[in-house]
């Protein structure tokens, strides 16, 4: 019973003890919260201003899904590219 009282004693004496923070959240599929051991106790308010949107990107129909995109040469760099002037021309 004594090792009892000498580890509850133990316990009592650690800094760690006192400044435990607890962490509680009115809606936790929300949003969490965490503390840092040096975290200040008291009551903090989130204010949400504005919320997150989902975004989509599509495209017009593609007529030849396996066609290249832009033409040119594939797989090399624009600057590499070699132009028949007279065929862009005609």
């Amino acid at each position: 019973m004594l090792d009892a009282y000498k580890a509850a004693a133990t316990k009592l004496s650690s800094a760690a003890t006192f400044g435990a923070v607890k962490t509680s959240v009115g809606t936790p599929d929300v949003m969490s919260v965490t503390t840092a051991a040096n975290a200040v106790p008291g009551n903090y308010t989130i204010t949400v201003n504005t919320l997150a949107t989902a975004q989509s990107l599509v495209s017009g129909n593609v007529a030849d899904q396996k066609a290249a995109i832009g033409g040119g040469e594939q797989g090399k760099p624009a600057s590499q590219q070699t132009v028949d002037a007279e065929a862009e021309n005609a």
